[in-house]
């Protein structure tokens, strides 16, 4: 075989190893309805789920009641359940931590009360099944000794900050002070400034008014 159908191949083995496992299917009432999702190492699984054709047939109650009565739960080989969830909604997610290796079944059903309705086929659940990826343990990475000694620190730091802060508060309010009393006195001598000079220009007027005779006879006006 050619180099590009090799790698041609190589990648459709990488896609199909990554495609999340979707599917759709009526709901029974009367069995559940199961797939198979392997796990060989600790992990977790995704489930997408999304309901729908269902508006027709339950109207406003009827519908909480619905997803009330729908379940997805994730069992062993054993057929314990190790999660078990209602539809919260019409669509949602959930993710479930496996700690151990094994064959999982995901399953679905619709618990139908005395005298509720039957789901019609038209309504179909489809659900989205990933495992490519894993559960993180926060506990695992820090530990609780190292959080508390990091808050301690941001306390400590705060603590010797505070004096500092409150002396650059006190700084800046004096400042501001004294800016405003700076600008409270130009704007004071801006005003007597004017009004000195209204006086010049009036005692002025005055002085050229009172001597016109004079001014006259000397031919100066």
């Amino acid at each position: 075989m050619k180099i590009q159908e090799l790698y041609i191949i190589y990648i459709i083995i990488i896609i199909f190893n990554t495609i999340y496992c979707s599917l759709k299917f009526n709901i029974p009432s009367y069995k559940d309805k199961c797939f198979i999702q392997e796990l060989y190492t600790e992990g977790a699984i995704q489930v997408r789920y999304d309901l729908t054709g269902y508006e027709p047939y339950f109207k406003g109650k009827e519908q909480e009641e619905l997803f009330n009565n729908i379940k997805i739960f994730i069992k062993n080989t054993k057929g314990i359940n190790v999660y078990e969830t209602n539809l919260k909604s019409r669509k949602d997610k959930f993710v479930v931590q496996i700690k151990e290796s094994d064959t999982y079944y995901i399953c679905a059903r619709y618990f139908k009360p005395m005298r509720g309705k039957e789901i019609p086929g038209d309504v179909v659940l489809g659900l989205k099944i990933r495992n490519d990826f894993y559960w993180t343990d926060l506990n695992k990475g820090v530990h609780q000794e190292d959080v508390q000694h990091f808050w301690q620190k941001i306390r400590d730091i705060k603590k010797d900050m505070f004096p500092t802060i409150e002396s650059a508060k006190k700084e800046i309010v004096e400042e501001d002070d004294t800016a405003k009393k700076m600008y409270s006195t130009i704007n004071t001598y801006y005003k007597l400034a004017i009004f000195q000079l209204i006086i010049v220009v009036l005692f002025s007027s005055l002085a050229v008014y009172k001597y016109k005779g004079f001014f006259k006879e000397k031919s100066i006006i």
